[in-house]
Order: structure tokens, then sequence, then C-alpha cells
């Protein structure tokens, strides 16, 4: 049970850290892909 405390936060606030990370990283991959589609666009109308 030791593994459990490998990061030293409390339980609550462990999968708001997840929730926070998975949200930049979605919109990451958001802004990258309509960079990508934006950059198709212009080279090929």
């Amino acid at each position: 049970m030791a593994s459990i405390h490998t990061l030293s936060a409390p339980k609550p606030f462990k999968p708001v850290i997840l929730m926070v990370f998975s949200e930049v990283s979605f919109n990451l991959i958001k802004l990258s892909l309509a960079r990508v589609i934006s950059k198709h666009m212009h080279f090929s109308p």
C-alpha cells in the first residue's frame, strides 16, 4: 500500500490534476490539428 503515496497529494486532488492535464493535452491536439487543416487549406484551395 506504500506505492499509493508516491505523490504527496491528497486523493481527491489527483483526479483534478489528471482532468486538467487531459484537457490541456486535448486542447493542444485540437490546436495542432487546426493548424494542419488550415495549412492544407491554404496550400490546396
